[in-house]
């Protein structure tokens, strides 16, 4: 067995104990993660949707650490039954009563932080999928929200979007 094909098994394994429907067929290596793309799979990975994440204000307000800490913070908060320990990548959350440990690289370290990873992906692609359709004319199908030359380009000629990030695009465009 490749490690590859080994790395699959145990995803395939602790997604399903999650209650996740996961296919791989079409997956391959990951250029992001380095573990498994499931891009050509999006729509049969998971079927619990995402329901802690940070908005394009509260990010501008405190930041994007802070923000991500808050969904962080209630998501742990939402679990039933609470958890005994959180592996979190690379991060240490503040004001959790859970045990933790933080893991540098953690999503190729751990497969636990690896299939969150890959969760959190695809759903961040999805959600660029649907704001492609959304505000045409920005390519967020194709770059995923990342600052490309072609997103920068599209920002300057079309102005901000509700879901650009302030913070960000002033370094592009004056606001």
């Amino acid at each position: 067995m490749t490690e590859l094909e080994r790395k699959c098994a145990l995803l395939r394994g602790m997604l399903a104990e999650a209650g996740y429907a996961v296919f791989f067929g079409g997956a391959g290596v990951s250029t992001d993660s380095g573990l498994i793309d499931f891009r050509s799979a999006r729509d049969g990975l998971y079927n619990r949707p995402c329901q802690y994440s940070a908005s394009p204000e509260e990010i501008d307000e405190i930041n994007i650490l802070q923000a991500t800490y808050r969904a962080m913070r209630k998501a742990i908060a939402a679990l039933d039954p609470e958890p005994d320990f959180v592996l979190a990548d690379a991060v240490t959350i503040p004001d959790i009563a859970v045990s933790q440990r933080g893991i540098i690289h953690g999503d190729a370290k751990s497969v636990s932080i690896g299939a969150a990873s890959i969760i959190a992906k695809v759903e961040r692609d999805a959600m660029m999928d649907i704001y492609g359709e959304l505000y045409p004319g920005y390519g967020f199908e194709k770059n995923k929200g990342y600052g490309s030359a072609e997103h920068i380009e599209a920002l300057k000629r079309l102005g901000p979007c509700p879901i650009h990030r302030k913070s960000f695009i002033k370094n592009f465009v004056e606001l």
